[in-house]
């Protein structure tokens, strides 16, 4: 059987309230601490085994704080939310922790398999 094309008019995913809530909440959190509460976050979840990989750091409500050296993946999350049909997860939020430093990356968890193991 053929795979069907995604259509122009299928949604986009939507966040649960909870994910939308922490998104909110980091929105007015202050800018120049959000890389301490991520860190504290990936220490967190490292402490508690929740890291399926070594740079994926697991947390509730089926979120994932994801750390690399790659400001622009964040960028790339937010192009392929525009995009229809894909199953990507979503961005819910980032930040450097200083110029070239850590950035990490906040978002859903989809279930499947990593990129990196494709």
């Amino acid at each position: 059987m053929p795979k069907q094309v995604p259509s122009q008019s299928q949604p986009l995913p939507s966040i649960s309230w909870s994910q939308k809530l922490i998104k909110f909440l980091l929105s007015i959190f202050p800018k120049t601490l959000k890389p301490h509460l991520f860190e504290m976050l990936v220490k967190a979840s490292s402490f508690l085994g929740w890291s399926p990989f070594h740079n994926i750091f697991c947390l509730p409500f089926k979120l994932v704080v994801k750390t690399t050296d790659r400001a622009v993946e964040a960028d790339a999350l937010r192009f392929v939310a525009s995009l229809r049909g894909i199953d990507a997860p979503t961005l819910i939020d980032c930040c450097i922790s200083a110029p070239g430093g850590t950035t990490y990356i906040l978002s859903t968890w989809i279930d499947g398999d990593c990129l990196c193991d494709i």
